[in-house]
């Protein structure tokens, strides 16, 4: 098995769920009436200058997303934890020995490495 990302996709998908994470009151998230409410207090906690009773909630969820701090090491865990889950799902329920199931690197010259993939790829052997 080999994980694979798209770089641009996956890193707004994370910045997506760290503002998720931000707005949550309580580990919970705000219900839609609440949202608004939750992403203006987050944005003045987070104090990126300009008034949250003047900017629309779209902006100030833009300039959250854009102060989140996600990266490579994040991708990386990303593309990692979708290879381990598969693996386990492969062994624990599709019941494979673990031994066959083996975890690789995709190779970045192969064709399809190129197009907006977010997947894991399986070899057969």
């Amino acid at each position: 098995m080999a994980p694979r990302l798209d770089a641009e996709r996956d890193l707004k998908a994370l910045r997506w769920e760290a503002l998720q994470r931000v707005v949550a009151v309580d580990g919970k998230a705000p219900d839609e009436a609440a949202y608004p409410a939750a992403v203006r207090a987050a944005y003045a906690k987070a104090k990126l200058g300009g008034d949250p009773k003047e900017l629309s909630v779209a902006a100030m969820e833009t300039a959250l997303m854009d102060k989140a701090a996600v990266g490579e090491t994040e991708l990386a865990a990303l593309k990692e934890g979708r290879a381990t889950r598969v693996r386990t799902w492969l062994v624990e329920q599709g019941k494979l020995p673990a031994a066959r199931v083996v975890m690789a690197e995709a190779r970045a010259d192969a064709p399809e490495a190129k197009a907006h993939t977010s997947r894991v790829d399986f070899s057969l052997r």
